[in-house]
């Protein structure tokens, strides 16, 4: 079964913009929460896809260590 909560998550920003835009007239300000709330849950959604795959099933697992070479 594919994964379809980005699409859930497109339309709960697209609900976030409207109703703030229609209720305060920021359409703006709720064009932007609505992209900052999409791309943390989907950032969520790897992380918990990669603890799922690679981490064993923790989060503990997780690399914290940000090496730059």
């Amino acid at each position: 079964m594919p994964d379809i909560s980005p699409v859930y998550h497109a339309l709960m920003a697209v609900a976030g913009q409207t109703i703030i835009g229609t209720r305060y007239s920021l359409w703006g300000v709720g064009g932007a929460l609505g992209c900052l709330w999409f791309i943390a849950r989907e950032h969520t959604q790897a992380e918990y896809r990669w603890i799922a795959m690679l981490g064993h099933g923790k989060r503990a697992n997780m690399c914290t260590d940000l090496v730059i070479t």
